[in-house]
């Protein structure tokens, strides 16, 4: 059996790459109010569903919906305010996403090229040494099923899978 000694790093256009082509389908990437954070020897990679409502001034019309026309318009606030309402703490320090990527979810019983979900993705650094590694989330929709967000944490070296669940009254998980 052959396995790869490509660093991952390198790896992570093609990965990207590979992304935007799911995207680019408009394929189910996650579950709505769900996420998973994978811890690795070289960050931790999400993956996070948030609702449309979660995000201010970006639904010009009211609808709770964004259509292709708001997400051109307000890609950059959108993007935005992810990054700031979702961060990992990394030993009392603040570590931004990278990489951001932003995919409306459209389709299954709303208008066309309408979307309830953001799904985003990217990657937190974090270093080897690590001893306390915090996530947080601060984007919870106005609907009453979008004020949750089932969170997935796993951590493959040590075949360790936890689930929790974050909302306005419990924002933070503690990963390590």
């Amino acid at each position: 059996m052959h396995v790869s000694r490509i660093p991952l790093i390198s790896r992570l256009p093609a990965l990207c790459v590979g992304l935007v082509t799911v995207f680019a389908a408009q394929a189910h990437l996650m579950v709505a109010q769900h996420g998973t954070l994978n811890l690795t020897d070289d960050g931790v990679y999400m993956v996070l569903s948030v609702p449309v409502t979660a995000f201010h001034n970006v639904d010009d019309n009211g609808d709770g919906l964004l259509s292709a026309g708001e997400l051109q318009s307000h890609h950059g606030a959108i993007l935005a305010q992810a990054l700031q309402g979702i961060t990992l703490i990394v030993d009392g320090e603040e570590e931004r996403l990278r990489g951001p990527l932003l995919s409306p979810t459209f389709g299954h019983g709303r208008p066309a090229h309408t979307a309830a979900q953001i799904v985003v993705t990217g990657r937190f650094p974090v270093p080897m040494n690590a001893t306390r590694i915090q996530f947080r989330a601060e984007l919870f929709g106005t609907g009453r099923e979008e004020k949750s967000l089932t969170i997935r944490f796993n951590r493959p070296e040590l075949n360790l899978q936890e689930r929790a669940i974050l909302s306005p009254d419990k924002r933070s998980l503690l990963l390590k």
